[in-house]
């Protein structure tokens, strides 16, 4: 998470639960945002060295204001993105890349989120304008079935689709501008010539989880942040548990005809005499333990707490 609520330094503070500040190039680029402060990108890009990438799911939420003084007609704007160059399907793969894309005459802007997914690149794209000098919630989450893009705390557009989002090649993420790495040691990271993608405007109170959001929280951050609290104060809901893997070990014929079940991971037994299953509680929650090898077929499997 950052805030953007700096003076005077290069290092934009990260207040989620990864350490990597954003580096901006010049200090002198603070604004007041919608939140407090904000950072113009119109005057510079912004670097975070490192974050800890996303698995199966992902929210990104952020503000953002257009200026019309720095938008040049028919270049598309990104906001935040983790791929080196292009978001590809071969390597270096990226993850995500969320900004707005030049349609129209070029001085129009849509807002767009596209995640790298197996062998494609997953888009949804908003069919109204951005507005210019206005601040805007701009959000997406996907999470392995759907894309789904935000604005304003309303769903705007969204895309159906089946399968991971890949493992990143790119160690860091961006933020105001395409980027490419010259490949040293460490890399110089530098706006891409010819495709520096810059955004023409202002960036407040960025987020990111490797979690996907419902509608409602989406909304309710929208509304928080009219109502001026950050990530930080904004009252969301708790995070559910990280799923525990659960596997059955192979079942055990006794001699006396019980079969013994035994699993890894905490969960809940349940069981289900027949097929369509009902699944119920088993009485018998130890484990392992013995069950009868009656006439019949029984279901049984593992819920994770």
């Amino acid at each position: 998470h950052y805030n953007f609520d700096e003076s005077n330094t290069t290092d934009a503070v990260n207040s989620g639960s990864d350490p990597w500040p954003m580096v901006a190039e010049a200090p002198d680029v603070w604004v007041e945002g919608q939140i407090n402060g904000a950072i113009n990108m119109g005057w510079t890009t912004g670097v975070a060295e490192d974050f800890t990438k996303i698995t199966d799911a992902v929210t990104i939420s952020a503000w953002i204001r257009l200026d019309p003084n720095y938008v040049v007609a028919g270049e598309n704007m990104a906001i935040v993105r983790n791929a080196n160059g292009a978001l590809n399907t071969v390597a270096p793969f990226g993850q995500f890349d969320f900004g707005l894309v030049a349609t129209g005459d070029g001085t129009i802007f849509n807002l767009r989120a596209s995640v790298g997914a197996g062998p494609n690149i997953i888009r949804a794209r908003d069919t109204a304008p951005m507005p210019f000098d206005e601040w805007q919630h701009v959000a997406f989450t996907a999470d392995g079935r759907q894309l789904r893009l935000y604005r304003n705390g309303q769903l705007v557009a969204m895309t159906s689709y089946l399968d991971s989002i890949n493992a990143a090649d790119t160690a860091w993420m961006s933020a105001g501008a395409r980027m490419v790495d010259d490949g040293g040691d460490p890399p110089t990271i530098t706006p891409e010539s010819g495709e520096e993608e810059y955004l023409s405007g202002y960036l407040d109170d960025l987020g990111i989880w490797s979690y996907a959001w419902g509608a409602s929280v989406i909304e309710s951050i929208y509304t928080q942040g009219m109502a001026g609290n950050d990530l930080t104060t904004a009252v969301l809901p708790d995070l559910p548990p990280v799923p525990v893997d659960i596997t059955f070990t192979t079942p055990t014929l006794n001699q006396d005809g019980t079969i013994t079940l035994q699993w890894d991971g905490a969960g809940t037994l349940q069981e289900a005499s027949g097929i369509p299953a009902t699944w119920t509680d088993s009485a018998n929650q130890d484990n392992p333990q013995d069950v009868s090898a009656a006439a019949g077929t029984m279901l049984y499997r593992v819920v994770g707490q």
